[in-house]
């Protein structure tokens, strides 16, 4: 399985909370919640994004369930309080579940691919915002530029309990497997 053995010490978390039916139900963390993982080794920082096919379509999803990504972040830049990158779907796969923090590869062990037909999904998008120590405040530049999402830092432990594969059911995520199709 590929993930960070023991991830580096240097290691920021910012976790974006969709709190859009919170008047609804009473719930700390969705499906629709994000992380922004920074990676620091030296002088180089990494970025992995991990969140849902909603972020890469600009068609509303209605009717299924989202698939899972992991990403790693190229082109990225963290200077002067302006953060930028580019987070790139193309060719990757999508889970059908929420993938634990650390995880890196596309379908985890323990996980299955998503219903849905990935490519429709496939699409490179550029999140540009700013920065200061506690948040990272983001728009996706490609298809929603006029929708802030703040991302708030939070420790290791807390982003590990808020985020991870439980978000779904073992039977939400059997129905929102590519497995049912073969």
């Amino acid at each position: 399985m590929s993930c960070f053995a023991g991830l580096p010490s240097d290691t920021t978390y910012y976790y974006y909370h969709d709190n859009t039916f919170d008047s609804m139900i009473e719930k700390d963390a969705s499906i629709d919640d994000e992380v922004i993982m920074i990676v620091s080794e030296g002088n180089k920082k990494s970025c992995f994004f991990y969140g849902t096919s909603d972020e890469f379509s600009d068609d509303p999803r209605e009717g299924f369930l989202p698939g899972f990504i992991v990403v790693k972040a190229t082109s990225l830049s963290m200077e002067n309080g302006k953060f930028t990158c580019v987070l790139n779907s193309t060719n990757h796969k999508y889970a059908n579940r929420p993938i634990d923090i650390g995880l890196v590869e596309e379908i985890p062990n323990g996980y299955k691919p998503w219903l849905q037909f990935n490519d429709y999904f496939w699409n490179q998008i550029e999140l540009v915002g700013t920065f200061d120590s506690e948040k990272i405040e983001l728009v996706n530049k490609t298809f929603y530029p006029e929708d802030k999402k703040v991302f708030r830092k939070k420790s290791s432990s807390s982003i590990k309990a808020l985020y991870n594969k439980n978000l779904l059911s073992d039977s939400e995520a059997e129905s929102n497997s590519a497995r049912l199709c073969e």
